[in-house]
């Protein structure tokens, strides 16, 4: 996001100006990150000699689920179980099903239609030596299932401002802030609130005669529950407050010299609720709740990339036009987690699920919590060449060094390379009509990445064990095995293409062939 790593989740979309994906060896520049490709995310900014301008958008929508499998009713369900036992030989579990009608439909009760709401509001513009744009936007949108016990709310407010201290020296910033709260419940998988939902015979009811949640018979097997009983039972609460941005100088000098230095950082934290209350599903269910608990984590996580480079641009003889460019990258990456949980809470409610107030055993409650540290140190250098800006070339060096390796493997190299070709810019195309762009390009390059778990290269403590010490003891044993000779992941990236552009820009055409291969593949 303008140039640093960051998160699409905390951007309001009114943000966006641009979004562009590389994919191949063009993203070699952006170093490990760029390992199997880059989304580069442009954000709005301020205009020069700009009045002052106000933009309000405000939008009102309702969501609903396109499609629902179709199923069996109540009496076709009844007269195929029938017709099942009746092959079997034993009796009829619906002896009249004359009475049964269309029974429950599950996903009809399960779905609903949700409200979503979004305000954005901005304020842009500029001077002769100065642009602006500050902006604030709020999202509320609700779930399909479940409504609030699925909701989504996100505040954005973002300031970018740029200035020209000098005709050689300029600054640009900007900041983003974000709050995020949700709720969510199990909605995937096994157990899921929809498998639940497909696996519920419209035959049950949705309440029993007592007016609470009808409970699933155990012949439906032992992980199937009533899944508005647990929409109904399921509490939970996330919060995350992010703060971001970047900032960057850009100094001329000896006329054909820029100098750049620019910081982009973030940092955040979030809070995680989960209170899990006495509940009963029916017979044997593996998700029936003795005990009430709950859960309580939190996160602390920061990041900063400081970039220092020099680029040289010059044009010879009006025809050659080269530029070249060294520099170096410093990332860090740290933060901690703290979690605990207790049992037995208060009233067997989410009011006063808090670890402090539960009231089980003191040696019920369990804790948990770690720290990171990890680092990259790169340097870089390119050199880009075009003819008339229609022949393009250039080609690229990187050293990276990252602690996610031992001393022996810390550092490696990858080199890139690219070639163009705009056709369209020739003499003997000037009678062509119907292209208006036609670019032929070709780029090979060896990428690396380190996205794998930190200190994979040494022993630690982090598996589980129990130990006969006058009694069960709960500790620690050896994890994943180290692996001392772990190192940089190399992806060989190669890709052949052309874009083309016709009927005054109305239609683009893009074709690749890519051809990616990857050794020394991390596994996380």
């Amino acid at each position: 996001i303008d140039g640093y790593e960051g998160d699409l989740n905390t951007l309001n979309p009114s943000d966006i100006e641009t979004i562009t994906v590389l994919k191949d060896a063009q993203a070699a520049i952006y170093g490990t990150i760029g390992a199997n490709g880059v989304i580069l995310v442009t954000t709005k900014k301020g205009k020069k000699n700009t009045p002052t301008h106000l933009s309000f958008n405000s939008s009102y929508g309702i969501q609903e689920t396109t499609r629902k499998l179709p199923l069996l009713n109540a009496t076709e369900y009844a007269i195929l179980l029938n017709e099942s036992y009746a092959a079997d030989g034993r009796a009829l579990p619906f002896p009249d099903v004359s009475g049964l009608g269309i029974g429950t439909n599950w996903q009809d009760e399960l779905f609903s239609t949700a409200p979503m709401n979004s305000n954005d509001i901005s304020i842009w513009g500029g001077t002769e030596n100065m642009d602006y744009r500050v902006s604030v936007s709020d999202l509320s949108q609700q779930g399909i299932i479940g409504n609030d016990k699925s909701e989504f709310d996100r505040s954005t407010a973002r300031i970018s401002l740029g200035t020209n201290f000098a005709d050689w020296l300029n600054f640009k910033t900007s900041i983003n802030y974000t709050y995020i709260e949700r709720t969510s419940f199990n909605d995937f998988g096994l157990a899921s609130v929809l498998f639940n939902a497909l696996n519920m015979p419209s035959t049950i009811p949705i309440y029993g005669p007592d007016g609470d949640f009808f409970r699933a018979p155990g012949n439906l097997g032992i992980e199937v529950v009533n899944p508005l009983q647990q929409i109904a039972n399921t509490f939970n609460d996330y919060n995350q407050s992010w703060l971001g941005g970047n900032a960057g100088l850009e100094a001329k000098f000896a006329k054909h010299f820029t100098g750049t230095a620019r910081i982009g950082f973030n940092s955040g934290n979030d809070k995680f609720k989960s209170f899990t209350k006495v509940v009963d599903y029916g017979p044997s269910k593996v998700f029936n709740v003795p005990r009430s608990s709950v859960y309580q984590s939190r996160n602390t996580y920061n990041n900063y990339t400081f970039d220092a480079f020099l680029t040289y641009e010059n044009t010879f003889n009006e025809t050659h036009h080269v530029t070249a460019t060294l520099g170096t990258t410093v990332f860090k990456d740290w933060g901690n987690h703290l979690d605990g949980s207790g049992l037995n809470v208060p009233n067997n409610s989410w009011e006063y699920a808090d670890i402090l107030l539960a009231n089980g055993l003191s040696d019920s409650k369990t804790t948990g919590s770690w720290v990171w540290d990890q680092r990259r140190l790169s340097y870089f250098t390119r050199i880009q060449y075009d003819y008339r800006g229609k022949y393009l070339a250039s080609a690229m060096l990187r050293r990276d060094a990252s602690t996610k390796f031992g001393p022996a493997n810390a550092v490696a190299y990858f080199p890139s390379a690219t070639l163009g070709w705009i056709l369209s810019d020739e003499d003997f195309m000037d009678n062509v009509d119907y292209f208006d762009m036609l670019k032929f390009r070709m780029s090979y390059g060896i990428l690396g990445s380190d996205k794998i778990g930190d200190f994979r290269y040494i022993s630690q403590l982090n598996g589980e064990a129990m130990y006969v010490l006058g009694g069960l003891v709960s500790g620690r044993a050896i994890g994943v095995l180290a692996d001392p000779n772990i190192k940089w992941e190399q992806s060989e990236q190669f890709d052949v293409g052309f874009d083309m552009k016709l009927l005054d820009d109305k239609v683009d055409i893009t074709a690749d062939y890519f051809r990616k291969t990857t050794k020394d593949l991390l596994i996380p």
